[in-house]
């Protein structure tokens, strides 16, 4: 909603027309929003609306992004999300250092557990998730990314950690890729692991967990990450590189 550079009629008059709809409420989850100002931000806050917020693609492609300091006033629920690849970060460890640049530039300045909470409890509760996903927590999924201690406070760990810097990540439980010396630590048999130069690292990647997935087709060939890149590049001849 209302995408676009500051004050733009036609994302404006988008805006406008949404509220006159009646559909702003706490179920609302505004994307973007670079074209609104304090009143307005203000008015999807008293609406109970969230705000998804991508700024290193709104300032490509706009030169601009959201008055992201009105949001945080008027108390709008802030999620964090790269965008697409044409425009935005490569992952989100590199938007959040975005994020951190640009709310300074704008004069707020919050903990780095504030931005981790934007792509994760935060994000939850904006996706109406938070009874499921978002924290670490007994009986929940175990999606959890671990990163190298690049800093005393763990949260300002993730926010100075760089792809090379990821030491693990599962996926519901599921060991799906890491440094070597990690996963061979967790996983008794990697036979489904391709290992495979990661920025410069050695790393392990399962690439056989679709295959392995619950009602999978029987006798369902591994992919291996060579595969996976042809199938993208056919379809997609224009993708960037893949852990490159």
């Amino acid at each position: 909603l209302a995408e676009g550079r500051r004050a733009n009629r036609a994302s404006i008059s988008e805006y406008r027309k949404f509220l006159a709809s009646g559909l702003a409420s706490a179920a609302t989850v505004v994307i973007h929003g670079t074209a609104l100002d304090r009143a307005q931000l203000g008015t999807l806050a008293d609406a109970g609306a969230k705000l998804v917020w991508s700024p290193q693609s709104n300032l490509r492609l706009y030169g601009e992004t959201t008055d992201i300091a009105s949001a945080v006033d008027a108390g709008l629920s802030l999620g964090l999300g790269a965008d697409w690849l044409p425009s935005g970060s490569r992952s989100l460890l590199d938007e959040l250092r975005v994020a951190r640049r640009v709310l300074a530039a704008q004069g707020v300045h919050r903990p780095a557990r504030w931005y981790v909470d934007m792509v994760t409890s935060t994000a939850a509760r904006i996706a109406g998730l938070e009874h499921d996903l978002g924290t670490v927590e007994a009986g929940r999924p175990a999606d959890i990314t671990i990163v190298e201690r690049l800093d005393d406070d763990g949260y300002e760990s993730v926010l100075a950690a760089e792809p090379a810097n990821v030491e693990l990540v599962m996926i519901g439980g599921d060991v799906a890729y890491g440094s070597d010396r990690v996963v061979t630590q967790l996983v008794e048999s990697p036979t489904t692991y391709e290992t495979l130069l990661a920025w410069g690292r050695p790393m392990l990647l399962d690439t056989g967990y679709a295959a392995l997935h619950p009602g999978a087709e029987p006798g369902l060939e591994f992919p291996n990450l060579a595969s996976v890149r042809r199938t993208l590049i056919r379809r997609y001849p224009h993708i960037g590189p893949i852990l490159a």
